[in-house]
């Protein structure tokens, strides 16, 4: 869309906010101007767009109102559901979507929900926004939160060049604020504050103080073998081991991380653990949990591990 003016078409990009949708619709302005510069891309807000409208109906002049939108080869429109519930703007806002749809022009729009979702949107509204392109902007993954993380760490090293949190803070970061980008960028900034107030570089310690208790919390009960699973994949270890009678460091550590995730992640009681993993005693499992927690707070390379492992269970 940002490359042809020509198509006629609607998208919405939704999401929750934070995510990163109107990057993208200054993105899809600035990549539309740079390869037709004599493109006309007119990029406003909802509540810009209310505004303006709402002056030009004071001043019963809406022409020059009208005449500058559906100027437009593209109109960006950010977070329509500031409009929802103002019937003469949404309409206003329908007539203008019909004008420049009819010449093969393009709109581009957000909202923090799908058009069905937008409560107060008139019925004319919702049908055009869903018969147009709907793509949800979904909350990063590890990779796009470290990218997230590793850039905003830039940001602050240039104010700050002793800031240089090490590649593993990174993955600590990233695997600990699970959200939004916004919400990784605000994690970096309390980590940045953290150690300026202290007078002290970004370690490991000082990050994990940072950031508290962020351990991923799951919004339903994650089957037990979706975490052996995803335990076994982490230390490269079959399940048959970790359910197995092998007293090595090497299996009996994971196996631990298993009950303690199954405690965590789960409902079940410790008995019910017990027998999902091998048929142990429920004692075994109580004494797991304990010591993983202990490991946890005791040493800061294992809590990032763990916190790791946690967001590969739940991703």
């Amino acid at each position: 869309m940002a490359n042809d003016a020509s198509n006629g078409e609607i998208l919405l990009l939704h999401g929750l906010n934070g995510v990163g949708k109107t990057h993208l619709l200054a993105a899809i302005a600035n990549q539309s101007l740079s390869t037709q510069p004599k493109r006309k891309v007119v990029s406003l807000t909802a509540q810009r767009f209310l505004n303006l409208f709402q002056a030009a109906l004071r001043d019963k002049d809406t022409g020059p109102f009208k005449e500058g939108l559906r100027a437009a080869d593209i109109l960006i429109i950010d977070d329509i559901q500031l409009i929802c519930g103002k019937i003469a703007t949404q309409e206003e806002f329908f007539q203008t979507i019909l004008e420049l749809l009819s010449r093969g022009k393009n709109i581009v729009c957000s909202a923090d929900v799908p058009p069905e979702g937008l409560v107060g949107l008139t019925p004319r509204m919702t049908g055009i926004l869903l018969g147009g392109f709907n793509i949800r902007i979904g909350e990063p993954d590890f990779a796009l939160r470290r990218k997230i993380a590793e850039r905003k760490v830039a940001e602050f090293a240039a104010l700050r060049p002793d800031f240089a949190p090490s590649p593993q803070a990174l993955d600590i970061i990233a695997a600990r604020v699970i959200g939004t980008g916004r919400n990784i960028e605000g994690a970096v900034k309390q980590i940045f504050a953290a150690s300026s107030l202290i007078g002290q570089e970004a370690t490991m310690e000082v990050i994990l103080e940072a950031l508290g208790d962020r351990m991923p919390t799951p919004t339903k009960s994650i089957p037990v073998d979706v975490i052996k699973k995803r335990v076994a994949l982490h230390f490269d270890i079959s399940i048959e081991d970790l359910i197995g009678t092998r007293r090595h460091i090497s299996v009996a550590r994971p196996r631990q991380i298993v009950m303690y995730f199954c405690k965590k992640f789960t409902k079940r009681s410790f008995p019910d653990i017990a027998s999902r993993m091998g048929g142990r005693d429920h004692t075994t499992v109580m004494h797991a949990v304990k010591r993983i927690e202990q490991l946890a707070d005791a040493d800061g390379n294992f809590a990032a591990q763990l916190q790791i492992i946690a967001n590969k269970i739940l991703t």
